[in-house]
């Protein structure tokens, strides 16, 4: 039996098993940490949203996203964290797929997210997704155009 994926907006509740996940050294190497600012910040935010990836009842990810602006410019993944214990299991493939057939992009624009150069596990991971890998100096830059590459991918 297929366990339903879906997203809601990450809510305030969500925040005590989120900050548990940080505890994680390979989490906490990868995107800092969480804080009561950091929930302020995202539970008022107008640019963006942050978003619970939700297995069942249960939270298994947290992805941000930035919104363009007037039309112009790409939707940006801002952070894709998968419950420690739930890593390796396809979760994060499935997550970022439903992402983007929930919030597509529009005709002509893109998915778009940056990538630390020291962090190889996320490069494998949006290259495996079949993301389109354009070279920055600091960080490395990757792109999602719908239709492209909608082949399925192997899991992460």
């Amino acid at each position: 039996m297929s366990i339903l994926f879906r997203l809601r907006p990450f809510a305030a509740t969500d925040f005590p098993e989120y900050h548990r996940w940080f505890a994680d050294p390979e989490l906490r190497t990868t995107l800092g940490g969480v804080d009561a600012e950091w929930l302020a910040y995202v539970l008022n935010d107008t640019t963006g949203q942050e978003l619970a990836v939700c297995a069942g009842a249960g939270l298994v990810g947290v992805i941000g996203v930035t919104f363009p602006t007037d039309g112009e410019g790409c939707p940006v993944i801002t952070n894709l964290a998968i419950k420690p214990d739930r890593r390796r299991q396809g979760i994060g493939t499935r997550a970022l797929r439903l992402l983007t057939k929930t919030i597509p992009a529009a005709p002509g624009q893109c998915w778009t997210c940056y990538v630390a150069l020291s962090n190889r596990a996320a490069q494998r991971f949006f290259v495996a997704n079949q993301w389109t890998r354009m070279e920055t100096t600091d960080m490395v830059r990757y792109e999602y155009r719908v239709g492209v590459a909608d082949k399925p991918a192997p899991r992460e």
